[in-house]
């Protein structure tokens, strides 16, 4: 189920920022989209994916122990669920670009700080959640040397697109596609064919 609601979350905000009006997906922040006309919709898939994530934490905890990564990777997924549980929460700060017409804080917001805390806790757990992930994978029968490059390869690619979405400054020029990027290598990639294999492995035992 989670592997699902991850490439479900996936295609809602790839399809929200192709659609919503006055938005300008590779420029401006997947966060934005919560904002504006129909922004309760991105809210939500934050908190849905969030709460689903702490459940699948403690699914994993039983699945993976004993062994590598059979704390480190459930701390990861249930970090990753309080992060989108606070950003679907904790709305980010308009931008001079969007919404049309919305009111530029002169100061950050506490909620518009809170939203940063908590997506920096979510992207972190993606990232760190791959290079647990490969330990596991790195002795699992089956799997061994190539999955657990291709899950390195996921953390360091979520650390390098994340770092050009800081350098944009969080909009402006190609943050909104940095970001896309850091996420969805790391969330419909990782999660849903390595993860969901896995579970599969674990049912065979």
């Amino acid at each position: 189920m989670i592997a699902v609601a991850e490439l479900a979350f996936t295609a809602a905000y790839w399809i929200e920022g192709f659609t919503r009006p006055g938005y300008n997906w590779p420029a401006e922040s997947m966060s934005l989209l919560s904002l504006g006309p129909g922004g309760w919709m991105m809210q939500i898939n934050c908190v849905a994916l969030g709460v689903l994530s702490l459940g699948a934490a403690l699914v994993w905890r039983r699945i993976l122990r004993p062994g590598r990564a059979a704390a480190a990777f459930p701390i990861c997924q249930a970090l990753l669920g309080i992060g989108l549980l606070g950003i679907g929460l904790f709305s980010q700060d308009p931008t001079a670009a969007y919404p049309p017409g919305g009111q530029v804080p002169v100061i950050p917001s506490l909620h518009g700080d809170l939203h940063n805390v908590f997506a920096g806790i979510a992207v972190t757990a993606i990232a760190v959640s791959a290079f647990a992930l490969a330990r596991r994978l790195a002795v699992e029968p089956g799997w061994g040397a190539p999955w657990a490059a291709y899950a390195v390869a996921t953390g360091i690619m979520t650390v390098g697109f994340m770092t050009g979405f800081g350098v944009a400054g969080g909009q402006g020029g190609f943050a909104g596609l940095f970001e896309r990027l850091a996420i969805g290598v790391g969330l419909p990639l990782l999660g849903a064919v390595v993860t969901a294999r896995l579970l599969w492995q674990a049912r065979g035992r």
